[in-house]
């Protein structure tokens, strides 16, 4: 009777152990994107476009007409990034200009045609004439300490 209890000791330390196992192996592959600085982004395009990315730079506008549209920086004031709203965030807020945030999204490669004013007749964007490259189609974003 002691040697039937031990072996399902066993047999059920061992299936749980298995269980605990796999459930981790399936939560790594849940794992957020690595975050992309926008100097890395500009360096190795190939390994970032057509993909989800966590993409860090630093909010230098927010489209006032709707907020639907943000641009982040890096080091290098030529290298923009246009960060769309997208799903759940319905617009961005004025007061991110400034801050260093982190946006997650689909990087895609910007189609190159002329500008095309948001809001109407007579509204001009001087820093959506600048980024022409990278467009990143948000899903979330936080604000982060730089």
């Amino acid at each position: 009777m002691k040697k039937l209890l031990f072996l399902l000791f066993m047999v059920v330390a061992t299936v749980s152990c298995n269980y605990s196992g796999t459930k981790v192996a399936e939560s790594d592959k849940m794992a957020e994107p690595t975050i992309v600085n926008i100097e890395d982004l500009f360096t190795n395009t190939h390994e970032f476009v057509d993909d989800t990315i966590s993409l860090k730079g630093l909010c230098i506008h927010v489209c006032k007409h709707g907020g639907k549209k943000m641009f982040l920086q890096g080091i290098d004031e030529n290298q923009l990034v246009k960060v769309f709203a997208e799903g759940e965030i319905t617009a961005f807020e004025q007061e991110l200009v400034g801050s260093h945030v982190v946006v997650t999204g689909l990087l895609t490669a910007a189609e190159v045609n002329d500008h095309e004013p948001e809001g109407g007749e007579g509204h001009t964007c001087e820093t959506e004439s600048k980024s022409k490259s990278y467009e990143l189609s948000s899903t979330s974003f936080k604000i982060v300490n730089e």
